[in-house]
Parts: structure tokens; sequence; C-alpha cells
């Protein structure tokens, strides 16, 4: 994504829904039969336009990761809030976390995450957001903490 961009609620709330189409249309068709097309026409959008919210398919594949792994934790720590037993904060877990979109994707990101190294690898510079890895560079959004 463009760093000079002005970030202002409205480009947030596409952004946002953006990662939603982008959550069902991966999860459906997963990353090689995924087309950015596929994603812009479900939301009306020109084909170009998604690059100002994301710099490649790899790029919104991982924010997309990002976005489910986030409702996760959020579920977790409002979970592990709860004042009841351990039996009943697994049952809460599972019967919420059924409910995320995109649950099915994070259960085949190591087969998607390494086909995405492989793409990626070769023509990926080293930004401050990436990392090395024992396989080469990988892509990584750094989170605030």
């Amino acid at each position: 994504m463009n760093k000079n961009i002005k970030i202002s609620p409205k480009h947030v709330k596409k952004k946002d829904l953006i990662l939603d189409s982008a959550v069902f249309i991966f999860s459906e068709y997963g990353f090689y039969n995924t087309k950015l097309e596929q994603i812009t026409r479900s939301l009306n959008l020109t084909d170009k336009s998604i690059y100002y919210y994301f710099t490649s398919k790899g790029d919104l594949f991982l924010e997309v990761i990002l976005s489910v792994q986030n409702k996760l934790d959020r579920l977790i720590e409002t979970i592990n809030q709860m004042d009841t037993t351990h039996i009943e904060k697994i049952k809460t877990y599972t019967n919420k976390a059924m409910t995320i979109n995109g649950l099915t994707l994070l259960m085949n990101i190591p087969k998607s995450l390494s086909t995405l190294l492989c793409i990626t690898k070769s023509n990926l510079t080293r930004p401050s957001n990436t990392r090395l890895g024992q396989n080469g560079f990988s892509r990584v959004k750094l989170m605030a903490q």
C-alpha cells in the first residue's frame, strides 16, 4: 500500500469491505484460483482500484489471514475473562469460533503460505515489514502491541 495515502474513515471502511469479500472468495477458491477481479466485481469496484488498498494478491491474502487471526485473538481474550469453568470456555470458544468467516482458510494456511512464499520469494525485496525465515524472505505484517 502506498505510504503517502491519507488514511480516512472512508478508506478504512472500503478496505474492510474488500477484506470481508476476500475472506469469502479465498476460502471458496483458495489462493491460486482466486482472481482479484472476483473480489472487485463482488463490490462493484474497478479492477485497478484494489491496488489503492493492497499492493498485490499476496498482500491482500496475508491481510485476510491476519484479520481472521485477529478476530480469533479477540474472541480468546473475551472468553478468558469469563468467570466460568475451562470446559465452558472451550465450548463457548468452539461455538463462537465456528461463526468467524475465514476459519477454513486458516486451516489451510500451511499449504497456502508455502504457495505464497514460492511466489513472492523470487521477487520480494526486503522492506521493513518482512522477516528472513528459514526458507527465505516471507512478508509479514508487523503488528503493534
